[in-house]
């Protein structure tokens, strides 16, 4: 499990089937050896058993490197975007690495238009093309 540690360990409701067959001892190996094997990929020494033991922390610690390369996966693709976003940032028509225009904020959806009696009035981009709301203010 190399790259980005997870600061966490996952472990779902659904395998509380599986601990309701060991000891409450038994159940606090598992869950030290889980937070170990999370933390640094090291496996102990009865998760080659085929014991009770050995077999619930298989189960387990498969999903706990499953959700560790998720994790890892999305590091490496907010890292490649973040490389990418900062490679682009001086062209303000372009986002990260897609050439499209960024999204406009509301100030920018707003259209201005100048009135002959010198008031000017903004329509909202927002509304539907039927009813538009105009606002009227002094200029």
């Amino acid at each position: 499990m190399a790259g980005h540690k997870p600061r966490s360990v996952t472990i779902l409701c659904k395998f509380r089937v599986l601990l309701d067959y060991l000891s409450d001892e038994d159940v606090g190996q598992l869950f030290k050896a889980l937070l170990e094997f999370g933390a640094n990929g090291k496996r102990p020494d009865f998760a080659d058993e085929r014991t009770s033991l050995g077999l619930v922390f298989g189960a387990i610690s498969n999903q706990i490197a499953h959700d560790t390369a998720k994790y890892e996966k999305k590091c490496r693709q907010n890292s490649e975007n973040a490389k990418c976003k900062g490679k682009n940032a001086a062209s303000k028509e372009e986002t990260a690495c897609n050439g499209k225009r960024p999204q406009a904020n509301a100030n920018d959806r707003l259209q201005s238009q100048t009135m002959e009696n010198g008031t000017e009035a903004v329509q909202s981009g927002e509304s539907s093309p039927k009813s538009k709301p105009v606002y009227v203010r002094s200029v």
